[in-house]
């Protein structure tokens, strides 16, 4: 559980960091699924289909909900002073779900 809570540390930094390594990995996610199209003749998964990038605030917001929260929220009961994680990802779902609304 270590290793995944590291992986998905980005979601714990400020928002500004948060939202760069967010489009970062969709636009990583975006050129698979382009390559998926072009080269395989496949309709590429949801969050690697560039056509619903402006679905990013909702597929952040399922992704927090379903994978990160859980993590940290196990984290931050095991020891306080990861609590300071979980608020971090409490945030940027929040962020997420503004984006979401406008």
């Amino acid at each position: 559980m270590m290793m995944t809570a590291c992986d998905l540390a980005a979601v714990t930094k400020p928002w500004e960091v948060q939202h760069k390594v967010a489009e970062l990995v969709a636009n990583e996610f975006f050129e698979q699924g382009d390559k998926e199209r072009i080269e395989l003749h496949l309709e590429p998964i949801a969050m690697m289909d560039r056509a619903k990038k402006d679905d990013l605030p909702k597929m952040q917001v399922d992704f927090i909900d379903s994978i990160c929260l859980p993590v940290y929220q196990a984290f931050a009961k095991a020891s306080a002073p990861l609590t300071a994680l979980l608020e971090g990802v409490e945030k940027n779902r929040h962020n997420w779900l503004q984006e979401q609304s406008q």
